[in-house]
């Protein structure tokens, strides 16, 4: 429903949390070094049992709570608001010690446990899966936060190609209650690549990615993920993993496309770990329907009431408040009809004033028009010449209204939510991620038209996100 600034495709089509537990036996899983036997049939739950490994226990340790401010480590003992999310974030900055090592000479699946992979200082992507895994489990992470996920990743160039591997990752459901992609392939040390066999194509910049899940785990069950349309596969995870196929020429650094653009290029004056926040809480409100507020999105019409909360949030100097700010910032231009009331100046949209709100006069009339743009409301309470008369000279966005969601008590009222309920639905008005085909239904109903709208509010988000950012950074930070 918001600005789309992540190459990461679907995200929200999948119950990370799993569909279907299912058997975790795994065949030939192990070597057994001096022994007869070639293999060793395990759980696979056992490569995330890290309970009595002092390697890993010392790692944690030593190297990522001693290395936080004295101030900060308390974080790690201590349950209040904030510290698991925290946790998460220290531990994945820890992970830029390990190296991408490609197995050599070990057969189907004969994996490092994450004692192996410490040792090694890397591996390849499920040994690095199952350390990261450990690792935020000794970080104190309920394991029901957690899942480790076997699947796809599938990226599709500009002009249509799929390009398909096998992948392994971590699902981390972040204390808002929305699930965040660790993938380690993103943090890891990528130098090693220079001096392997392995020649990875140079990534498209354009391309999309989706992570397509088939099994998630974690130290107490393994379950089969069913997909958006039930479409995975139904065979058992052993059947599963002797399918797999990898890119022939694996490029570990394809996350370089999965970053939230707009965040990672306007705030580069940020650590790592800053950005990280500021990405997790736009997520967030994105993810969590059951606490959604359109006041965070500038939907329903509140376009004043947004911008009052956006500037309250940078005033508060805090990392996580200036993430939700720029979150808005960002919708108000792919949600409000903004940048189809107001022409461009030399290819660009001027940046919009909050401190002198705007009349559309009659640029966004057409939109009220009840045999092309839907309400989603059987029962409206305005007809369509009241809504006309009702929003004149107020600059609009549309209203998401699903049935899965709730709404904040202080406007429950009638009085309050009736005029906006009468607004073209937010799908319809929106211009959220690039279209992927034509929609007579929408405000731009050819492909062009909708692509080219999207990047003029694209570039125009970007700018505006750089400037409030500036003017937090020198108030904040100087």
């Amino acid at each position: 429903m918001c600005l789309k600034i992540s190459r990461v495709e679907r995200t929200f089509s999948y119950n990370w949390a799993g569909d279907q537990i299912v058997s975790p036996l795994v065949t030939a899983a192990r070597l057994v070094p001096g022994s007869k036997r070639t293999s060793l049939d395990m759980d696979v739950r056992e490569f995330l049992s890290i309970e009595h490994s002092a390697e890993v226990r010392n790692f944690f340790l030593r190297k990522i709570v001693d290395s936080q401010p004295v101030q900060e480590r308390e974080r790690f003992f201590v349950g209040r608001k904030g510290s698991f999310d925290w946790r998460m974030r220290c531990v994945i900055e820890a992970f830029g010690k390990f190296s991408h090592r490609p197995a050599k000479g070990r057969g189907r699946e004969e994996w490092l446990l994450p004692a192996e992979t410490l040792a090694n200082d890397g591996g390849d992507c499920e040994d690095l899966a199952f350390l990261l895994m450990a690792l935020l489990g000794e970080a104190g992470i309920s394991q029901s936060c957690l899942r480790l996920a076997f699947g796809h990743l599938v990226e599709t160039s500009p002009d249509g190609g799929l390009r398909r591997s096998a992948h392994a990752w971590v699902m981390y459901q972040l204390e808002g209650g929305a699930w965040m992609i660790l993938d380690p392939m993103e943090r890891v040390d990528q130098r090693l690549r220079a001096k392997s066999a392995i020649k990875p194509a140079a990534p498209v910049a354009s391309a999309t990615y989706e992570y397509q899940p088939v099994f998630v785990f974690n130290r107490d069950h393994l379950w089969r993920v069913h997909g958006p349309k039930g479409g995975q596969p139904s065979c058992d995870l052993d059947t599963y993993l002797g399918r797999r196929t990898f890119w022939k020429n694996y490029d570990p650094a394809f996350a370089m496309g999965v970053h939230n653009d707009i965040f990672d290029n306007q705030m580069k004056e940020l650590s790592w770990l800053e950005r990280f926040t500021v990405k997790s809480v736009s997520l967030g409100l994105d993810a969590n329907v059951l606490s959604y507020d359109p006041r965070d999105h500038c939907d329903f019409a509140y376009i004043d009431e947004s911008w009052r909360r956006i500037q309250d949030r940078l005033n508060s100097g805090d990392v996580s408040e200036l993430g939700c700010a720029c979150h808005a910032v960002a919708d108000f231009y792919a949600h409000t009809l903004y940048g189809h009331v107001i022409p461009p100046v030399s290819g660009a949209l001027p940046l919009y004033d909050p401190a002198h709100p705007l009349d559309p006069g009659a640029n966004q009339d057409a939109v009220f028009d009840r045999s092309r743009f839907d309400m989603n409301n059987s029962k409206p309470a305005l007809t369509e010449a009241q809504t006309r008369v009702r929003w004149q000279g107020k600059l609009i966005s549309g209203q998401w209204w699903r049935w899965y969601t709730t709404y904040p008590d202080d406007i429950q009222t009638k009085a309050e939510l009736a005029p906006r309920r009468c607004l073209p639905d937010h799908d319809l008005l929106a211009v959220d991620a690039k279209s992927t085909k034509d929609n007579p239904k929408h405000l731009y109903p050819t492909k062009s038209a909708y692509n080219q709208q999207f990047d003029l509010r694209k570039s125009a988000a970007e700018r505006h996100v750089r400037a409030v950012f500036l003017d937090w950074h020198a108030k904040h930070r100087a």
